[in-house]
């Protein structure tokens, strides 16, 4: 049953790419980051009153940092899913494991596994195929951008693996980023021209948003029932998922090689989420043999 939530999340994701680029023509990604954040905000608020979550909490600084440094890599994300083949856009947004990798080893001093080193080798393989000299320079600044966005989410699982050890409820951390997403947004269409919602085109800013609800709800279900590298494994679907669609909606066709570096990206992003769970997983097993112990000896 794990299994089949994280199916949904990963559709439900593809598919709010294909409102978001359907929806680039009329509005700018900060007006779809806007009014897709609004709706989750408005989401996620009722499944709080429903569950009797307070919406005070201890730790505003971490969300405020993890909602801005969410929002401009949302907004990034939704312009390359504009620029770049849809396939392409969310093959580029799953490279966050990679850099997640490399921070905790860089930055955390967490030590750098072979099998860690191996993912982001291959990561970064697969990331030059896609910038090779064929490569349009359009596609090009895409890719680029795309990196950015891998790395911006990578920042922000360290925001939320912190506000997780604080204690903080999963729909509360949604609510506020959610929240911080729509403020940041709504402040930064401002600077530029605000399109008019229409009876025409507000069917795209609906599907967005209840599009990323329901992918996010399934992926939190998903996580409910104990992390594994097989449910993380399987959120890879979006690839799937995206590149089917992105082939049947606008004809994206793209050349063998670029098909190679996507599965490079997708196995390496695969490897180095079973490289940096492992020492944690290692630590759970340590802790319980140990608690066993004393168990049996009282």
């Amino acid at each position: 049953m794990k299994s089949f939530w994280v199916l949904v999340s990963a559709l439900f994701f593809a598919l709010m790419g294909v409102f978001v680029k359907a929806g680039s023509s009329a509005f700018s990604s900060a007006e779809l980051v806007f009014y897709r954040s609004l709706i989750g905000v408005v989401f996620t608020a009722a499944i709080m009153q429903s569950a009797g979550i307070a919406f005070s909490t201890a730790h505003l600084r971490g969300h405020v940092s993890r909602g801005v440094i969410g929002c401009a890599g949302l907004i990034l994300y939704f312009y390359t899913m504009k620029i770049l083949p849809l396939a392409m856009a969310v093959t580029l947004n799953h490279t966050a494991p990679i850099f997640f990798a490399l921070i905790a080893a860089l930055f955390m001093r967490e030590r750098l596994s072979l099998a860690a080193a191996a993912a982001i080798a291959l990561g970064f393989a697969g990331v030059a195929l896609l910038l090779r000299p064929s490569v349009s320079a359009d596609e090009t600044g895409g890719v680029l951008i795309g990196l950015c966005v891998g790395a911006i989410v990578a920042i922000g699982y360290l925001f939320i693996r912190s506000l997780g050890r604080a204690g903080e409820p999963e729909p509360r951390t949604v609510f506020y980023y959610s929240l911080i997403c729509a403020v940041c947004a709504g402040a930064w269409m401002f600077t530029g021209e605000v399109h008019a919602v229409s009876l025409g085109n507000a069917w795209i800013l609906l599907g967005v948003g209840i599009c990323a609800t329901i992918a996010q709800l399934a992926l939190t279900r998903a996580y409910k029932t104990g992390k594994s590298i097989l449910t993380t494994s399987l959120t890879y679907a979006n690839v799937l998922f995206a590149s089917i669609l992105g082939i049947v909606l606008w004809e994206e066709t793209m050349s063998p090689l670029t098909w190679v570096a996507f599965a490079a990206i997708v196995g390496s992003g695969i490897l180095a989420t079973a490289a940096t769970s492992a020492p944690k997983a290692g630590l759970r097993a340590k802790a319980a043999r140990a608690e066993a112990s004393q168990a049996r000896t009282v």
